[in-house]
């Protein structure tokens, strides 16, 4: 028995001393091993063992193990990526100019910590567009401004299509079991381009894990 621990020992130590290197542990649960090279703003250079330059994005690292023991937090906001999917119910918001509708079911992706596509819809219109949240990507906020830009597609009971703007300003609440919620008030346009409402809605929904 002690000489298998003297022997594992022994193993461990010149695998750390031949094969000492840094890990990058990354959002989807892979490893890449390598050389860290420099840790810059928005990247992270890493030396691979086929000593080939690897630009890696911060957004995609979810840790960094240096071969001295020292571990760096990489600063992006994990549970939107992590959580990348979502369903929810919008009410008021973009619906609440069209047929005084009072809300929609919407669905949800993040592409990126800051940005995400949205699609929703009621029995008489539709809507999507794109939300950017400036703050979201160097730390893992669970409250997190946003500004939005959206297309709304309507039709009223003559059957008449009316394509307006919808461009909101909010506050979006995302906690770690996969809720979210937000308040936002926006204007609206009409075809003609011109602002001419002024709008508020509430969101509620869940986003789904990757695993």
């Amino acid at each position: 028995m002690r000489k298998s621990l003297v022997t594992i020992v022994i193993v461990l130590c010149l695998s750390q001393i031949t094969h000492a290197q840094d890990w990058i542990s990354l959002m989807g649960g892979g490893m890449i091993n390598g050389k860290v090279e420099s840790v810059e703003e928005e990247r992270l250079v890493l030396i691979s063992m086929d000593e080939d330059s690897l630009i890696i994005p911060k957004v995609l690292i979810k840790k960094v193990f240096f071969e001295d023991g020292k571990t760096l937090f990489v600063g992006a906001n994990k549970r939107r990526l992590k959580r990348p999917f979502g369903v929810g119910v919008n009410v008021f918001g973009p619906m609440l100019n069209h047929n005084n509708g009072l809300g929609a079911v919407y669905l949800n992706y993040y592409i990126h910590p800051q940005f995400s596509f949205e699609l929703g819809s009621d029995l008489l219109a539709v809507y999507g567009g794109l939300k950017y949240l400036p703050l979201s990507a160097k730390k893992d906020r669970v409250l997190a401004p946003y500004f939005g830009v959206n297309i709304v597609r309507a039709e009223n009971d003559s059957g008449n299509r009316r394509i307006t703007g919808y461009f909101p300003l909010g506050m979006e609440a995302f906690f770690k079991n996969g809720l979210i919620a937000s308040f936002e008030v926006a204007l609206s346009t009409e075809s003609e381009s011109t602002f001419d409402s002024v709008l508020f809605g509430f969101k509620l929904g869940y986003q789904f894990s990757r695993n």
